[in-house]
């Protein structure tokens, strides 16, 4: 497929332009208007490259763009609830390990669709450091 590459885990890593961009983990607590606005751009950029979830490998990351999904698309525009998945889970999910043992239960943007529907070759966008 033209701008997707298969990925041994299971999935099509999707590519996209904001992948190395930051989400302003460092203004979490004292700029959170900063911090959505980003979390929206990163989010509605996977989501219009045809991304189904993002894997991340910071923490900040994970928490950021997980849990400021709804406030950003109050103030920014809707955008459909994006997985924030670590790609440790991702692996996880590939080597048969159960969402349960994965920890996927735990996010505040629920998985169940993407788990449910997608399975092996969903699309994924990655995000770089």
């Amino acid at each position: 497929m033209h701008g997707q590459a298969p990925v041994a885990a299971g999935a099509e890593v999707v590519e996209w332009p904001y992948k190395t961009e930051c989400c302003g983990a460092g203004l979490a607590i004292t700029r959170t208007e900063v911090v959505e606005r980003l979390a929206h751009r990163l989010l509605s950029m996977a989501r219009t490259a045809g991304a189904e979830c993002l894997a991340v490998a910071c923490p900040l990351c994970e928490s950021n763009l997980d849990l400021r999904q709804a406030d950003a698309g109050k103030v920014h525009g809707a955008i459909p609830q994006t997985p924030i998945l670590y790609a440790t889970q991702l692996l996880g999910l590939a080597l048969g390990l159960s969402p349960r043992d994965l920890g996927i239960e735990a996010l505040i943007t629920s998985a169940d669709t993407l788990l449910a529907g997608a399975g092996a070759g969903a699309a994924v966008a990655r995000k770089e450091r």
